[in-house]
């Protein structure tokens, strides 16, 4: 993960399987690209995810991609 980037942000680890973000699911990575392109910037959401087999909610904030 990026240095403050929103992952960094949220706290997420490497070993995280992201299973929603808001309200939409995230069944694989495409799906996660897919709700990410089209997520808010800026607008803080949810993201549901399982850490070492136990569930866990973090909030991340979208932000423009860098250049």
């Amino acid at each position: 993960m990026e240095p403050d980037s929103p992952a960094a942000q949220a706290e997420l680890l490497p070993r995280d399987c992201i299973l929603r973000f808001g309200d939409s699911p995230v069944p694989d990575v495409d799906a996660l690209h897919r709700v990410l392109t089209e997520a808010a910037v800026g607008v803080p959401t949810p993201l549901a995810l399982l850490r070492d087999g136990e569930p866990l909610t973090r909030t991340i904030t979208p932000t423009e991609a860098p250049a």
